[in-house]
């Protein structure tokens, strides 16, 4: 590598000099309304008050479901083929793959 990794250093002082004159930084709080709080950062956690949202059962990402096991031999240029058994939907009874097998995972 090269070139300089790190810069001067320089003092504490000198560091909170630079920051206090190209940073904006408030401490203080205000309440304001929720549509004019986008760009906002809160001061506090925030929860939906017991409301689902959404209101039913939902995955967030869809994938395939794996055993580990039978993928132990695999590789770029050795790939492993897996049958999919099954879909897996989210809130349903989970299914057991069996050996060499996959299950899809959707909402």
């Amino acid at each position: 590598m090269t070139g300089r990794l790190f810069r001067d250093l320089i003092s504490l002082g000198q560091a909170r000099e630079l920051a206090s004159r190209y940073l904006r930084v408030s401490v203080g709080t205000e309440e304001v309304n929720v549509l004019d709080s986008v760009g906002r950062i809160s001061s506090e956690h925030v929860f939906s008050g017991g409301v689902a949202t959404p209101p039913f059962d939902r995955s967030t990402v869809d994938g395939f479901a794996v055993r580990s096991a039978d993928l132990q031999s695999a590789s770029p240029d050795s790939p492993v083929a897996l049958k999919v058994y099954a879909e897996q939907r989210i809130g349903r009874e989970a299914v057991t793959l069996p050996p060499g097998g996959g299950n899809t995972a959707s909402g």
